[in-house]
């Protein structure tokens, strides 16, 4: 690079699995002046050698499973968000809500002007309903005492008579990115906080760290001596919506759990409630609307959630988190727009809006499943074609529960190493039975076939369990 400094960006940070290199750095002043006739020359030269790592493999060759012994991580504990907008919702569908069997529910409160506090009757109804245990986000105004701030959310959750497993408070400031020259306001602090979560829920786990993306607690490194565990989110659609570059989001997620660790020493690491799409927006000043269903980024409404590509998505997300070490991750919500179970509602939902009845989407059936895993000892899985397969086993007794996801859009054949022997059954998800996992809650179970061999195709965007 040559012809003035470059500057090298780690798109990582929003979980873009790609670098931004660009010329005149950040840091200098904008804006500036070219003077009239001057002469500006930069370039840039790359060269490249080494292997593909298997990616220059012939097309159509089948990609290889292997299976190895146990690892040292378990499955973590998987939740859903059950936010205030949803808290109705969710009660109806407690049904199907009890078939996902999430472990934990993320709610939340904003004390800053009182939402969430009407619903923590309802949050408690659900958990109890689905026997989860309930996290609750709290967030206080800046420039106000942390203790006074919380002392009202406190006496509703004591008087609906609600049971906490965690409480994570934020300061509204951090629910926005600040760039590292910027002054944050003074208070509250992150010590002020967490004395006055203390005092509020005592008893109570106390999570640190950020309700916002993984970026912002990079630029807010957390202090993790007061805290139980620290925690944060990502979003998958911040720089680019494409189904390719959505995908690939997955492959940074092992960089950023490992960023974390680096971080917070060993304190417990939980991630979420995270989604292909954005939870909320801390770069603007909200979601972007998507009335036509497209890909479009920072917007909370993708149409990708209510089909096949979220399943293959989560379950790779799932696994990355799995084999990082995460104590617990939540993905989407029960219901809403990036809920696992459909409601009507004011936005065009098509195909679901027309059947009717109760529905699920794929992806329930891929976290329901996954959630039965909880706390079993991960067998290792390699895969041949990094990026193309996401691979997730783990040891059930004298059994292995093998699960796979196509991340592409073409069809592959997979070729799986160390099965044993014995019988073995397969519960494809995938465009021909379609219909039949919208409308069956149940139907993991009612897919399952035998499987004959150690080969196994699976179509664009198709999820399997083994066992």
């Amino acid at each position: 690079m040559e012809g003035h400094a470059f500057e090298m960006e780690d798109q990582r940070n929003w979980t873009d699995a790609s670098y931004k290199t660009y010329v005149r750095p950040l840091a200098l002043p904008w804006g500036y002046t070219l003077a009239k006739g001057s002469r500006h020359e930069q370039s840039v030269q790359l060269s490249f050698d080494g292997r593909l790592d298997g990616r220059g493999e012939e097309k159509g060759s089948a990609v290889r499973i292997k299976l190895g012994g146990n690892l040292a991580a378990n499955m973590p504990e998987l939740g859903v968000a059950l936010p205030a907008e949803e808290a109705s919702a969710a009660l109806a569908a407690s049904d199907a809500l009890r078939t996902l069997n999430p472990h934990f529910l993320v709610s939340n409160v904003d004390a800053r002007d009182g939402r969430g506090l009407a619903e923590l009757q309802a949050y408690r109804q659900v958990a109890e309903a689905v026997s989860a245990v309930l996290v609750l986000e709290i967030v206080i105004p800046d420039e106000r005492d942390a203790a006074a701030s919380l002392a009202p959310v406190a006496e509703a959750v004591r008087r609906v008579g609600l049971t906490l497993e965690s409480v994570v408070v934020s300061s509204a400031a951090d629910l926005k990115s600040w760039q590292p020259s910027a002054k944050r306001p003074e208070k509250p602090t992150v010590e002020e906080i967490c004395m006055a979560a203390r005092a509020a829920f005592p008893g109570v786990k106390l999570g640190g760290g950020t309700l916002s993306t993984f970026t912002e607690l990079n630029r807010k490194r957390p202090k993790g001596e007061p805290f139980d565990y620290v925690t944060h989110t990502t979003c998958s659609i911040v720089h680019a919506a494409d189904d390719r570059s959505v995908m690939e989001t997955l492959e940074t997620l092992p960089a950023i759990i490992a960023s974390t660790r680096a971080m917070i020493g060993d304190k417990a690491h939980r991630i979420g409630p995270s989604a292909v799409a954005a939870r909320s927006n801390p770069y603007g000043n909200g979601l972007a609307d998507n009335p036509r269903n497209e890909r479009v980024c920072l917007t909370d409404r993708d149409p990708r959630q209510r089909g096949l590509f979220n399943a293959a998505w989560a379950l790779g997300y799932v696994a990355a988190c799995a084999l990082g070490g995460v104590e617990a991750v939540a993905i989407g919500a029960a219901t809403g727009p990036l809920g696992f179970i459909y409601r009507h509602a004011g936005y065009p939902q098509p195909y679901f809006d027309s059947i009717g009845g109760p529905l699920v989407y794929p992806a329930f059936h891929v976290m329901a499943g996954l959630a039965r895993g909880r706390g079993r000892r991960l067998v290792e899985a390699r895969v041949s074609l990094p990026g193309s397969v996401a691979a997730l086993a783990w040891s059930d007794g004298d059994r292995t529960i093998l699960w796979l996801a196509n991340l592409t859009a073409e069809p592959l054949k997979v070729q799986i190493e160390g099965l044993g022997d014995g019988p073995r059954r397969v519960s494809v998800i995938d465009a021909a039975v379609f219909e039949q996992t919208v409308r069956e809650a149940d139907a993991l179970d009612a897919l399952g076939r035998p499987l004959a061999g150690a080969e196994l195709t699976l179509d664009s965007y198709a999820t399997a369990r083994i066992d």
